[in-house]
Order: structure tokens, then sequence, then C-alpha cells
């Protein structure tokens, strides 16, 4: 499964009605053993075109490795971007409003840099050497915040409360924390989405990567949480140096349950860039823009079929009819021996709707833009407004003035469980194993 593509799910699996049960264990996710046998006597079988080793690889078992991975590197990123402004106002001597525009700019790189890590994934080294080399830089990026709040030497002399005469951070203290931040967001962006796509691929079955989906999700809400709520409080009201390293500390055990599963995960061939496929696209339909479209499935080039995953031949679909003319097969596209003469003139039919397939998620993913701008705003305003708030509530307990962020993620795993999920999913697979009675619970277990 393509990271590219796993870019356009967040948005998609929040607006979805998932089901949510907190009570069903990860471990019992896992196959009975004499199913994971029956697997590891299988022979290589192709999917999607590609060939994949089934053997002792993939499956249930590579589950806790993967997902443990994220949950600690998102209980690290979650720690340390959350509380960055207070540590950039109180720490480094930055003004509230450069602060904030800061901080803008490190949440916008964290999420646009997924993107380019999907591409380095789909199209150069595959979706395992991108998140192990990128959670080896997430650990230095943690390494380095700790050492900015450890040794005196990387921070300008603290600024007297309600002092206007504060001596800046100099040249070389900001180079070691924004060199931290660009670190932290190489590891973001090698992390995040291309773990769900290394997970999806571990499994043949969509049901089995549904499930995958689902806990995925809920797990990188529930680690969002951890880290803006225990980790915040910590730096805020302990210390800074103790919730960095208890972040580096996560990296660590990231990288470290990461590369323990190493001998199970299924590794997947290079399918080299989906920008090409779509330029491939555009490009044919223009050199055939003077052809008539056809109305038979026969005129059009299909996807080459295998005995594993046999392809029907099907007409493309109208919508943006333009580009079904790539598909086209005419006199000069072909070879003798049957193959594609030129790949720019001719594209299977497949290639189309997965382009098209783009096209129809474009308006709702790009929605998000604006979503997404307002909450960064609100976020930011909040934390100024509760740095001159008394957020004292006791002698002994103050609230991060940070820790209103901690509300995105709570939210977002709530809208994940309906009413009643507690209680149904620990016995609808023993209730409904072949039924559709309750077909959302069903969405948390595995085949």
């Amino acid at each position: 499964m393509s990271s590219l593509c796993l870019l356009c799910l967040p948005p998609l699996f929040h607006l979805s009605s998932l089901s949510l049960s907190l009570f069903l264990s990860p471990s019992s996710m896992i196959p009975p053993r004499e199913e994971m046998e029956e697997e590891g006597e299988e022979e290589v079988a192709i999917h999607d075109g590609e060939s994949q080793l089934q053997g002792k690889r993939g499956g249930w078992i590579t589950f806790p490795f993967i997902s443990g991975n994220i949950f600690w590197l998102s209980i690290a990123l979650s720690g340390a971007v959350n509380n960055i402004i207070v540590y950039l106002i109180q720490h480094f001597n930055v003004k509230p409003i450069d602060a904030a525009q800061i901080s803008g700019i490190i949440n916008g790189c964290t999420s646009v840099a997924p993107l380019f890590g999907a591409i380095l994934s789909d199209s150069y080294f595959g979706s395992y050497r991108v998140v192990v080399y990128s959670s080896i830089i997430s650990l230095i990026s943690m390494i380095m915040f700790t050492l900015t709040a450890t040794v005196p030497g990387l921070q300008p002399p603290r600024c007297a409360p309600g002092g206007s005469d504060c001596k800046p951070a100099s040249s070389g203290q900001l180079a070691v924390l924004y060199g931290a931040v660009a670190l932290m967001s190489i590891g973001t962006g090698g992390t995040r989405f291309n773990s769900m796509a290394m997970g999806a691929n571990q499994f043949d079955e969509p049901r089995d990567q549904n499930v995958f989906f689902n806990w995925y999700l809920v797990l990188l809400s529930i680690s969002s949480i951890i880290g803006a709520t225990v980790i915040v409080y910590i730096e805020d009201s302990v210390s800074w140096t103790m919730g960095f390293s208890i972040c580096t500390a996560a990296s660590a055990v990231a990288v470290a349950t990461l590369l323990l599963g190493s001998r199970y995960y299924r590794q997947t061939r290079i399918k080299g860039s989906p920008f090409t496929s779509m330029a491939q696209v555009v490009i044919a339909a223009l050199k055939k823009r003077k052809l008539a479209p056809a109305k038979d499935s026969s005129a059009y080039y299909q996807a080459k079929s295998n005995s594993a995953h046999p392809v029907s031949p099907a007409l493309p679909t109208n919508f943006f009819s333009f580009l079904n003319k790539a598909a086209l097969v005419t006199e000069r596209d072909g070879n003798a021996d049957g193959s594609v003469a030129k790949k720019w003139r001719l594209c299977t039919v497949q290639q189309v709707e997965d382009l098209k397939t783009l096209i129809k998620i474009i308006p709702l993913w790009t929605s998000t833009i604006f979503i997404t701008v307002c909450i960064a705003i609100q976020m930011n305003l909040s934390i100024l407004q509760g740095l001159t708030m008394n957020r004292r509530l006791s002698a002994r307990f103050s609230i991060p003035p940070c820790i209103t962020d901690s509300h995105r993620p709570c939210c977002q795993c709530c809208r994940t469980v309906p009413p009643r999920s507690h209680n149904l999913p620990c016995i609808a697979k023993a209730s409904w194993p072949q039924s559709d009675t309750a077909p959302a619970y069903r969405h948390w277990l595995p085949a």
C-alpha cells in the first residue's frame, strides 16, 4: 500500500463512524498459533502486482512492534511540540508573538514533511528503511532538545519575571535549537504515515488492514493525549530537563521496539514514484486527445492479470472522461511481443482510475487546510492567554498553559467511540461470528 495515498486518510477516518473498544486487548488481535503455522507453509503469493514473501513474515505478529514504535514516538513528539511556545518564551527570551510564529512554522513543517517522507518511501527506499532512519533521527532531535535544557551554555541568561531588558539567544544557541526542530520535522515526516503504510502491507486481507488502521489511529490519539498532558505537566511544573529526557527515552524505546520486530516484517518491492504514473496518464491523454472514446472494454488497456488476483476487463468511469483516452489502445502503442512500446502513450485503466480517485479526494483534503489554520491560531492564542492567567488550583498544583491543546486528541478519540461500544466488542466475536448484526464492532476484530 502506498504511503502517499494514506496522507488523505486522517480526515476520512475522522468523518467515519468507526467504533472502538478500549477493553479489547491488542494481544487478542494476534491469530492463534495454529493459523500462524499454516500461514508459514504458504507459498509466495502475488499481491497487487508485486512479489511479497509470505512465510513467517507479516501478519498480526508485527502489530506490537509497528504500533509500539508510533506510540512512543508520538508521545515524544507531542511532549516536545505542544510546549514549544512556553519553552521559547521562558528559556530563550523570545517575544510571545515571535514564539507563536515559530510554533506555527514548526506545526506547518511537521504537517508537510510526511508528504516528502511518503515520496521517498514509495519511490526510493521503501517503508521499512524510511521508518527506521526517521525514528533514529527523531531520537537525535530529542537528545538535542535535552541538551538545550541541560547545558547552560545552550541557553541565554534567564530573564527576570516582568523584566524588559532580556538578553536574546545567540546565533549558536538558536542554531542548536532550530537544528533539533528540523530533525524532529524530518523524523515525523518519515514515520507518521509510512508506519501506517508499512503496517498495512503486513496483511493481505482488506479486513485485517481496516482493523490495523483503526487501532493505529486510536493509539496515535492516546499517545498524543499522554504527551500533551503528562509530559507537558512535567516540563512546566517539575523540570524541562526531566520532560525532554522522558521524550528521549520514549524515542529510544520506539527505535528498539521497531528493530526488535525486523525479522517478522514483510518487505515489499519499491513501485516507483506515484507522480510519474499520474504524469503518464495526463501526457497520454493529451497525445490522444483527438481520438474518439470507445464503448467496448476490449479497446482499453487493462492491467496484467495473474492467477492469484485476476483482473476482469472493465470500462473506465465517466468522471473526467477526457483521461480515459490515455488507456485507449492504438496500433503504435504495442510491440510484437505484446508489451507496451511507450509508457507515456498508453496507460492501464487502473492508472487512469487512480488519478481520478486522487482528483476526487483533493477537495476533501484541501478543505481541512482552512480548519487547521483556525485550530493552529486558536491553539497559539490559548497558550499565550494561559501564560497571563492564574492557573494555580492549589498550593502544589498548577495547570500548564498549553494543556488546552490536549482537547484535540481527546475529541478525536471520543469521536471514534459510539455509545455502547464499551461493552459490546468484548463479546462481538462470540455473539456474531457470521452475522452482520454489529458490523461496526467487528472492525476491531481480526479475521
